[in-house]
């Protein structure tokens, strides 16, 4: 019985507001578009605890400016692709989207080192049967 892979990518969506005169702007301006991004990955099936927001609000010169990321791990790479696509298509340029970082769980890699084990030890009995005849 084959053991299913559990593959996963992590996709960053940077959201970043231009220097605004008053904080509340500065925020306002990241926060609706921060609140599209989980707002599109909620609704697409990605569970809270998939979605990790880090906000950074800073004084710069005469005003206020905030970035936001928003990092999100997929294991349906074909549901990564339609938020990416929909976020590209409905942000455009306000939007940063970070290439994504494809890693496979612990378990799914031990599972590949055994089954590469297991077809080792095949090849070779077929490899001495073969020398025997």
């Amino acid at each position: 019985m084959p053991v299913p892979r559990s593959s996963s990518a992590t996709l960053g969506a940077g959201c970043s507001g231009n220097t605004k005169g008053a904080a509340g702007e500065a925020r306002s301006s990241v926060s609706r578009r921060l609140d599209y991004v989980v707002h599109s990955a909620r609704q697409r099936g990605v569970p809270d605890k998939n979605v990790t927001v880090t906000k950074d609000f800073s004084r710069v010169e005469n005003g206020y400016k905030m970035e936001a990321e928003v990092c999100i791990t997929f294991s349906d790479f074909e549901k990564m692709q339609n938020v990416c696509n929909l976020l590209i298509e409905k942000l455009g340029s306000s939007i940063n989207i970070s290439p994504p970082h494809f890693y496979h769980a612990p378990e799914a890699v031990h599972t590949l080192r055994c089954e590469v084990c297991l077809a080792a030890v095949e090849n070779t009995r077929q490899k001495a049967q073969e020398v025997r005849q």
